[in-house]
């Protein structure tokens, strides 16, 4: 929705500096008038003090360039340098625009317009031989407002200042991995009302701290928490620099052959960022959970189930592991546990346990962080396998197998305990694992009273 006419003397009061706002009193005073020119060029003097007063703030925070730039101003006034006053006049837009970052490109668009139309108002010019520049009322008014809004209401803030502050925040030691917390930190500073570029130079930077190879995974893992937390809090330009850019942060020379595990990972850790993907970035990604080592593949496998279009590749690979490899990708990523085909594999591996400490390892690393995702089909196969083969039956972690399919929350007495009924198990399993019947409630005898 567009913002409803600014009434100009309300505009004054959004001023940051004093000097400025009494320069755009006069500004609007001169507009109310009908002095379109001296309206101009007292809005452009407010731009320009507006600057000196940030440059100062700025200086005081310790930034470099406004130091330097302050420095070059009081200089400038003690020597009473006029044409050193006019050079520094001129450079103030681009110093604003590219060296502080204070304004965007389109701001810096509308406030050359302002010094333009500030010459022609201040020296004398004309049209033709007899006509005097004359701006309307309606440039007038969008130019004072474009003032207020690029510069004048605007904090003191160095766009490269902030940026510095942001990244740096992040790559603390305490930065947070979760996302809602990431946003908690992030809301307090700089992000609370940013400027566009700032928004898009922060996401830029974060995601090339999340891609990069040479970063720590911790740094990578903080970097995408903060990447998230700034899509929620400004999606529109942040999506836009994902759109624009994550296919190219993983395509080669960022990111060779050998570096794909972090490509995937960071696939896996930007939310939704498989649908920001090239078809050609999604298929070399693809292409490597397919065909790296088990060994590799024992380090991917939690990022490969996390995304979508790796998934099926990375059950499938899982289903072919090794005892050993199969085990150390369970505990690599849990979600694992929660798929029928997976949990099938590890009955299948339970039951041809060859030795009592095959039997257990197995059960430790296989069957255990599976006990509570099992359906009562799987269930039932343990226990009728389990006590069928004796190298399971006495080992030692059968006992809290069974303990931990008695937890699971699908089982009921009505079929567990007919399970165990006949299996001719040792009286001390009967005892602990056959759930025993609800005690009977004793009702009060009606009558019965107490005095």
């Amino acid at each position: 929705m567009h913002d409803r006419i600014a009434d100009l003397d309300e505009l004054v009061l959004k001023c940051q500096d004093q000097r400025a706002g009494a320069h755009l009193r006069e500004a609007i005073s001169c507009y109310h008038a009908g002095a379109m020119r001296a309206a101009i060029i007292s809005t452009w003097i407010a731009v320009a003090f507006d600057f000196i007063d940030k440059i100062q703030i700025l200086e005081a925070q310790g930034d470099a360039q406004a130091k330097q730039f302050a420095e070059d101003f009081r200089k400038i006034r003690q020597s009473s340098d006029l044409r050193g006053s006019l050079q520094f006049e001129r450079q103030i837009l681009e110093r604003a625009h590219n060296d502080l970052q204070l304004i965007s490109d389109l701001e810096y668009a509308d406030l050359v317009r302002l010094f333009e139309d500030r010459h022609r108002c201040a020296h004398p010019s004309m049209i033709t031989n007899e006509e005097l520049y004359q701006p309307t009322a309606e440039q007038v008014r969008y130019l004072i407002r474009s003032a207020v809004d690029s510069m004048l209401s605007q904090p003191p803030t160095s766009g490269k200042a902030a940026l510095n502050q942001l990244v740096e925040q992040v790559r603390g030691n305490y930065f947070p991995i979760d996302k809602k917390k990431a946003r908690i930190q992030l809301e307090a500073g700089h992000l609370r009302k940013p400027r566009t570029a700032l928004v898009r130079n922060f996401a830029i930077v974060l995601l090339k701290m999340t891609t990069d190879p040479l970063e720590s995974s911790e740094t990578r893992s903080r970097a995408a928490s903060a990447l998230n937390a700034l899509r929620e809090m400004h999606p529109l330009d942040s999506n836009a620099v994902l759109a624009e850019k994550l296919s190219e942060r993983l395509r080669p020379p960022a990111i060779k052959d050998a570096q794909l595990l972090t490509a995937l990972v960071a696939v896996a850790q930007i939310d939704d960022g498989p649908a920001f993907l090239d078809t050609d970035v999604r298929d070399r990604i693809l292409h490597f959970v397919a065909a790296i080592t088990g060994e590799e593949f024992m380090v991917a496998v939690d990022a490969a189930i996390q995304v979508g279009f790796t998934k099926e590749a990375a059950i499938e690979r899982t289903k072919t592991l090794t005892n050993s490899e199969f085990a150390a990708a369970l505990a690599s990523a849990r979600q694992l546990t929660h798929l029928k085909s997976i949990q099938q594999r590890g009955v299948d591996i339970y039951k041809v346990s060859r030795s009592f400490d095959q039997a257990n390892s197995i059960a430790q690393a296989i069957i255990m962080p599976m006990t509570q995702d099992f359906d009562r089909e799987e269930i039932e196969d343990i226990v009728n396998m389990g006590f069928e083969n004796s190298q399971i039956r006495y080992s030692n972690e059968f006992s809290s197998v069974l303990a931990a399919l008695k937890a699971n929350p699908r089982v009921d007495s009505s079929w567990w305990n007919p399970l165990l009924t006949g299996k001719n198990a040792d009286d001390f399993l009967r005892n602990v694992f056959i759930v025993p019947p609800p005690p009977i409630t004793e009702e009060t005898i009606p009558g019965d009273s107490q005095v």
